[in-house]
């Protein structure tokens, strides 16, 4: 059955990169501006910073703060990079990844409150924050005892960061793809890509409950990027799926009760 589906999925868009191949030119240039303008500008700082605290050792690595700064997937990779480090277990690892893999502060008070409110956007942070705090358990990183000299980790977190930041471009140019070449309502896009999924929303009650989800969740976009590093890292990416789906329904049912109340 997969092979199947795998198949029909190369055809339909072999077929589509055949024969709208201006469609494909337009939704890659849609989505390398929006990595141009705003993924690598917000992640690649974050990404050298954690893979920095990593490697030298510097400061007590804090894979939930680091994600919550600076949003999907930089605390998976920091919690990645500890496991591989040998200063976190597997199965914590495993764990505490739904807790870690956070959406970004900035989203949320930039394009969440563009689209809604800066109220709605502090609202929506903080059951986001406290649904992830109820659905995992906090990682227990100990400092390593062989860090690398300050050069040697400074060149390898840029690399490192540099790889990351590539991946992340990579899903996200992959499922603009999706969502320009199938035929998805585009209050929907959110179930594929996070940023675009958020900015095609209007100001409704429905979007406010709908982007709860969608920054909770995700989107295939980021847990395509977590499996990558999971799978570079050798951990499995089930739990942090599962529970990150969770995690957007807790979130949107929370704003379903309050925001008839609130908003």
């Amino acid at each position: 059955m997969k092979k199947i589906f795998a198949f029909a999925f190369c055809i339909f868009f072999g077929v589509c990169f055949l024969l709208f191949p201006d469609s494909v030119k337009l939704s890659c240039t849609h989505s390398l501006t929006l990595c141009g303008r705003a993924l690598i500008p917000s992640l690649f700082p974050f990404m050298v910073l954690s893979n920095f605290i990593v490697k030298s050792g510097i400061l007590p690595p804090s894979p939930f703060i680091l994600g919550l700064v600076g949003g999907y997937p930089v605390g998976a990779d920091v919690l990645c990079k500890l496991y591989t480090e040998g200063v976190i277990s597997k199965d914590a690892a495993e764990r505490a990844l739904p807790l870690c893999s956070l959406c970004g502060t900035g989203f949320i008070f930039g394009v969440v409150s563009s689209v809604f409110s800066p109220f709605f956007a502090l609202f929506l942070w903080c059951v986001h924050v406290a649904t992830a705090l109820f659905l995992a358990p906090f990682p227990k990183v100990k400092m390593k005892n062989h860090v690398l000299p300050f050069t040697s980790a400074f060149t390898e977190s840029v690399k490192a960061a540099l790889f990351s930041v590539l991946s992340v471009c990579a899903f996200v140019l992959t499922c603009g793809l999706l969502c320009d070449l199938l035929p998805v309502p585009k209050f929907l896009y959110g179930i594929f890509e996070l940023s675009r999924g958020v900015i095609a929303l209007e100001n409704t009650r429905f979007s406010m409950v709908l982007a709860g989800f969608y920054t909770s969740f995700g989107g295939l976009c980021v847990h395509g990027q977590v499996a990558a590093l999971c799978a570079e890292a050798g951990i499995s990416p089930k739990v942090h799926f599962t529970k990150k789906l969770l995690h957007g329904v807790l979130t949107a049912f929370a704003l379903l009760l309050l925001t008839f109340f609130i908003f």
